[in-house]
C-alpha cells in the first residue's frame, strides 16, 4: 500500500508538470522562428539596413524578439526547477516517514531488516521520481516532433505533374522558345532597336496604385499585371496592393527599393509562389490558367 500511495502522489505531481512544461516548449520553438528569421535578414540586407540609417530599429526589434525568446526559455526551467523541488521534497518525506516508523518498531525489527528498509526507503523513491521525470521530459521534447508533423501537414501545391498527367502545349512555351531564339540571334553589344512596343507601355514605377497605358494594336505585352494584391498570411497585411504595370518585349526592367517594399514578392506573383488577386499575364497568357510546374519549367528565372 505504500508504494501504491507514492506512485499515486508522484503520478498526479508529473500530470500537473508536464502540460505547462509542453505548452511553454512548445511557446518557445515557435518564438525562435520569428528570431531566426529576422537575424538572416538583417545579415543579408545590412548594407541596405546601414545606409538608410535604420540600425537601430532592427537593433530594437531583435531586442523584443530575443525578450520573448528568453522570457519562454526562463520559464521553463523555472517550471522544470519547480517540479524537482516538489519530487525531491516528497522523497525527503518519505524518508523522514520510513525512519519514523522503524524508530516506533524497533523492539520488533532486527538490524538487518531495519537497514534494508532505510536503503529501500532512501532508492527507490529517487529511482521512481527519476522515471517520471524521464517521461514527462520525453513528452516535452516531442513538441519538436510536432512541429515536424505540422509542417508536413501544410497543403501541397498542385500535383498534376507528379501525377503523371499529360499537359497540353502552352502558348507560353512557344512564346519562351521564340524569345530565347530572338536573344541567342541579336547581337549582344548592340542595342535593340526601338519600336512601337517598347514605347507602348511606358515607364512605369512599382506602387501601391498603378495603371497599365493601351497597348497599340497588334502588341502583346511581354508581361502585364493588374490589380495585384498579394498577401502571405489572411491576417497579415498585404504586401502588394492593387499594383498594375506593363512591361513591352525586348525591354529590360528593374525594380528598386527598400528591404520589404516587396520586390521579391512580384516574382512570388509571378511563379505563383503565394495566392494573390489580380491578373497575371505572361505573353498574353494568364499564369492562372496554367499549372505551376509548367509555369515554371516556361519561366526562366
Amino acid at each position: 500500500p505504500g508504494i501504491v500511495l507514492v506512485l499515486v502522489v508522484i503520478y498526479a505531481i508529473t500530470y500537473c508538470y508536464r502540460y505547462p512544461a509542453r505548452d511553454i516548449r512548445r511557446i518557445e520553438s515557435v518564438s525562435k522562428s520569428p528570431l531566426l528569421s529576422h537575424l538572416t535578414e538583417s545579415v543579408t540586407g545590412l548594407d541596405t539596413v546601414l545606409v538608410f540609417g535604420a540600425d537601430r530599429r532592427f537593433l530594437r526589434k531583435n531586442l523584443e524578439l530575443v525578450g520573448d525568446v528568453a522570457q519562454a526559455f526562463y520559464t521553463y526551467w523555472a517550471t522544470t526547477g519547480c517540479f524537482t523541488v516538489y519530487l525531491e521534497v516528497f522523497g525527503t518525506l518519505v524518508l523522514l516517514l520510513v525512519a519514523v516508523l522503524l524508530v516506533y518498531a524497533r523492539h520488533h525489527i532486527d538490524a538487518g531488516a531495519w537497514g534494508l528498509a532505510l536503503q529501500y526507503a532512501i532508492s527507490l523513491p529517487r529511482q521512481i521520481m527519476w522515471l517520471a521525470r524521464q517521461m514527462a521530459e520525453l513528452e516535452v521534447e516531442f513538441v519538436a516532433v510536432e512541429r515536424v508533423v505540422e509542417y508536413g501537414r501544410l497543403p501541397a501545391e498542385g500535383t498534376e505533374a507528379a501525377a503523371g498527367l499529360h499537359l497540353p502545349e502552352s502558348p507560353l512555351d512557344a512564346a519562351c522558345d521564340s524569345a530565347s531564339a530572338s536573344t541567342a540571334t541579336s547581337s549582344p553589344t548592340s542595342p535593340p532597336a526601338s519600336s512601337a512596343a517598347d514605347t507602348a507601355c511606358g515607364p512605369s514605377v512599382l506602387g501601391a496604385a498603378l495603371t497599365a497605358p493601351h497597348l497599340e494594336a497588334g502588341v502583346i505585352p511581354a508581361l502585364e499585371m493588374q490589380d495585384v494584391v498579394l498577401q502571405y498570411h489572411c491576417t497579415a497585411a498585404p504586401v502588394l496592393r492593387g499594383v498594375s504595370l506593363c512591361v513591352a518585349p525586348g525591354r529590360k526592367v528593374a525594380l528598386v527599393g527598400r528591404t520589404g517594399a516587396g520586390k521579391s514578392s512580384v516574382l512570388g506573383a509571378l511563379l505563383r509562389l503565394y495566392p494573390f488577386h489580380g491578373t497575371v499575364r505572361i505573353g498574353g497568357v494568364d499564369v492562372a490558367g496554367l499549372s505551376r510546374q509548367r509555369l515554371r519549367r516556361s519561366v526562366r528565372v
